[in-house]
C-alpha cells in the first residue's frame, strides 16, 4: 500500500527519528532542536515492544539522542552516505538474523546512508534528458545535482530490495510487516531544513505478508511519522497510550477505514545557538497542513534564511544560500497588499531559498 500524503513532524533527521521513536511530537519529547536530546525519563519504541515480547534491533544510521534513550537490544551503527551500501547494510542484517533465535518476535530498522548528502556520483543517468520540477531552474548545475541525487536513491532501492531477499532467505518472508519511509525530504532547496511539502511530505510503503494489507492498494489518508509508533504496538497485539501524540493507522492498512488525521502538525527549531553551525540552520517555523492548505508561521521573519550544501561553513559563501535580504515579513505582505495590516507578530512564512 502507498501513502499520497505521508507527513514528517519535523524536517531534519534527528527531530524526526525522534517522533517516530517516540510517537510524540519534538515538543513533547524534548528533542526537538537538531541534534538534541529527547527528556530525560521519555520512553521509546524499545520500551513499548520488548514488554510485548519483542527483541528490537538497528542497523545503520541512527540520529538518536541521547543514545542511551534507545535500548534496542542489537544496535550496530553504520553511517555512509555517498556510498553504494546495497552490499554492506544487507550484511549486517545478515549476519544478525543467522545468529538470533527466530522463534522470538523482532523488530528491526534498517537505516540508510543514501539518499543523504554527500550523494554518490552519476552513473547512469542523461542529465539532459532528466525532467526537472517545475520550481527549479534549469542549469547545469541543477541537472548535475539531480543526476547524482538519482543515482543514491537507485542505490537505496538496490539495498532496500538486497535487504529484502536476505530477510526471505532467513525465513522471515511471511508474517512480517514491511514499512519503507524517510525522515524528511531531500537536500534540494525549499526542501530539508523547511516546512514546505517538499521537506515533509515523505515516502510511506507498506507491505505485510499473507495479504493483510491489499498488494498494489494507494491511500489518501493523511498520515504523520508520529503515527508509526502506534501503528508498530498494535499490530504486535498491543495497545497504544492515549498519552501517545501519534494514532495508529492499522484501520486503513487492513482496509477498515480510508481516513486517518484530519490535520498533520509540522516544527523546525533548526540548530541549537550553542551549535557550531547554527546561523546556518537556525529557522524556526511551524505548520498545519489539511489535504488540501498548509499553513507556516515563520517564528523570526527578521533573520536572513541561511543553511549549508555540503558541510557547516556558514562564513563560506560559496557553500550556503541565504536570502537575498531580511526583509519583515509583515512589510511584504503589507508592500504586496496595503491595506493588510503591519502586523507586530508576523503570521505568514517569508520568501526563502536554501538547501
Amino acid at each position: 500500500m502507498r501513502f499520497n500524503c505521508a507527513f514528517a513532524a519535523s524536517t531534519l533527521c534527528s527531530p524526526s527519528r525522534a517522533v517516530i521513536h517516540t510517537g510524540k511530537m519534538p515538543f513533547r519529547n524534548g528533542g526537538h532542536v537538531f541534534g538534541g536530546n529527547v527528556t530525560k525519563g521519555t520512553k521509546t519504541l524499545s520500551d513499548y515492544l520488548r514488554p510485548l515480547g519483542y527483541e528490537t534491533a538497528l542497523i545503520g544510521k541512527t540520529s538518536l539522542h541521547p543514545e542511551s534513550a534507545f535500548p534496542y537490544d542489537f544496535k550496530k551503527p553504520e553511517w555512509k552516505p555517498g556510498t553504494n551500501e546495497s552490499k554492506a547494510l544487507p550484511a549486517m542484517v545478515d549476519e544478525f538474523l543467522a545468529a538470533r533465535d527466530k522463534a522470538k518476535p523482532l523488530f528491526i530498522e534498517v537505516n540508510t546512508g543514501n539518499p543523504h548528502m554527500p550523494w554518490m556520483k552519476n552513473r547512469n543517468y542523461d542529465k539532459a534528458k532528466l525532467t526537472l520540477p517545475g520550481h527549479y531552474i534549469d542549469t547545469p548545475e541543477t541537472r548535475d545535482a539531480f543526476a547524482d541525487y538519482y543515482t543514491s536513491v537507485t542505490a537505496l532501492d538496490d539495498t532496500i530490495q538486497a535487504v529484502e531477499e536476505v530477510l526471505r532467505k532467513r525465513g522471515y518472508g511471511e508474517n512480517t510487516l514491511f514499512i519503507y519511509t524517510s525522515d524528511h525530504g531531500s537536500n534540494f532547496p525549499l526542501a530539508k531544513w523547511c516546512l514546505y511539502d517538499a521537506g515533509t511530505r515523505v515516502p510511506l510503503l507498506v507491505r505485510w505478508s499473507g495479504g493483510k494489507v491489499a498488494a498494489g492498494a494507494t491511500s489518501d489518508a493523511m498520515i504523520s511519522l508520529a503515527d508509526l509508533l502506534p501503528t508498530f504496538i498494535e499490530a504486535a497485539g498491543g495497545k497504544p497510550s492515549e498519552d501517545l501524540d501519534g494514532r495508529s493507522f492499522l484501520p486503513v492498512l487492513k482496509g477498515e477505514k480510508t481516513e486517518h488525521m484530519e490535520v498533520v502538525f509540522g516544527s523546525d527549531t533548526g540548530a541549537d545557538k550553542n551549535y557550531e553551525s547554527w546561523k546556518a540552520n537556525w529557522s524556526p517555523q511551524r505548520s498545519i497542513r489539511t489535504c488540501t492548505h498548509k499553513y507556516i508561521l515563520n517564528l523570526n521573519p527578521n533573520y536572513p534564511f541561511m543553511t549549508h550544501l555540503i558541510g557547516c561553513d556558514p562564513d563560506d559563501p560559496s557553500r550556503s544560500f541565504t536570502t537575498c535580504e531580511p526583509i519583515p515579513t509583515s512589510s511584504t505582505i503589507s508592500r504586496a497588499h496595503p491595506k493588510t495590516p503591519n502586523y507586530s507578530t508576523p503570521f505568514a512564512s517569508s520568501s526563502a531559498t536554501g538547501v
